[in-house]
Order: structure tokens, then sequence, then C-alpha cells
């Protein structure tokens, strides 16, 4: 029969910062304890654990193989080696991260017509932008290529007004930067077209 004097109160886990694989398990320290048995299951049977680990300290790092949920249970050991009773039952559920979403321009439409003053050039560019977050790049160009840009912003806001040199037709991206194991990426270009007139 366990000895219930000895049951382990789980504090919990964490995940490692910037490790999302790195998990570290803690629980309470038992008086008269002489060590601790870890065991990390699929299944809250228990019946194959995939981690079964004694140590000495009330916590331990461990790295799952893949994404899934795992249940951890922990009991104290006593002098002689006798177990306590398994703690209650914990799930972490580990789940891979959302997959990186580029930039999405949100106004003007593309292949929007925008009729300008005479004295004002100025229009307002409006997008997400994107997840992770990560530092931004707004480029306007005169060209689908983006070889003739005319602006150019890097920054979080979302929402910039952009002055352009004349009318015409132009074209605008914006590029999310690296972030973490997310690699830069671009939103699909649009293009507008200025025209002079009053506007409406």
């Amino acid at each position: 029969m366990h000895n219930r004097s000895l049951l382990v109160a789980l504090l919990g886990l964490t995940l490692a910062a910037g490790d999302p694989r790195l998990v570290m398990f803690s629980w309470a320290k038992v008086p008269g304890a002489t060590g601790y048995q870890l065991q990390v299951a699929r299944e809250p049977s228990f019946a194959a654990p995939v981690l079964d680990e004694t140590v000495q300290t009330t916590r331990y790092n461990w790295r799952t193989p893949d994404a899934a949920d795992y249940y951890w249970r922990v009991r104290a050991l006593e002098p002689g080696g006798r177990a306590g009773a398994w703690s209650r039952v914990e799930v972490n559920h580990d789940r891979p991260p959302p997959p990186p979403e580029p930039p999405a321009l949100l106004q003007p439409k593309d292949g929007a017509r925008i009729t300008i003053a005479a004295d004002s050039a100025a229009i307002d560019l409006v997008f997400t932008a994107g997840t992770p977050v990560a530092p931004l790049t707004l480029e306007v160009a005169h060209d689908a290529g983006f070889a003739q840009l005319v602006h150019t912003t890097r920054g979080s806001d979302t929402r910039v007004r952009v002055q352009l040199p004349d009318t015409g037709t132009y074209h605008w991206r914006v590029r999310r930067e690296a972030a973490g194991a997310a690699p830069a990426v671009s939103s699909p270009a649009r293009r507008l077209l200025v025209v002079l007139g009053a506007p409406a």
C-alpha cells in the first residue's frame, strides 16, 4: 500500500522561452522523500511511458519528441526505495505553433482609382501586420518589379500616409521582416491609379 503522506503536489509546467519543445516540470518538495519518480506518457493509463525518470530535485527539463498531448505524474520515494502514491495526472497540450501569416493589404483595393486635388498627392495605405509580430517595410513603386521605388517606410504602423510625387500608376506591398524561425515574407502587391481632379 502506498504511503499517502508522501503524496506529491504538482506545481505545473512551463515552456522554455524560444524553445516550444523544451518542457520544464516542477512539483512541491515532500518532507522525508529521498527522490522522485517522474513519468510522462501519451495516454492517461501510463501503460507505456515515454519518460520514466528518477531524480533528486523537484524539477525536470524534458524535450518533447513531437507535437502531441502528454500526460505526466510524479511520486515521492522514501528511504529504502518504497514509493509514495502517484500525484494527480496533468496533461500538457503540446501543439505546434500556428504557421506565420504574411501582411495583408486592406485599403485601397487592388486596381483602385484615386482622385487627388492639385495641391495634395497624399494617400492612406492600410494593411495588417501578419504574424509573428516583426518590423514592417512598406514599399511604393512606379513599376511592378519595385525597381523604381518612390516611397519606403519601416516601422510597426499599419496605416501609413504616403506623399506621392505625381499622378500615375503605382504598385505597393508590405514586407514583414524575419522573426525567430519565421522568414521574411511580403504581401502580394497591389496596383492603384492616381489621377488629378476634384475628390468626390
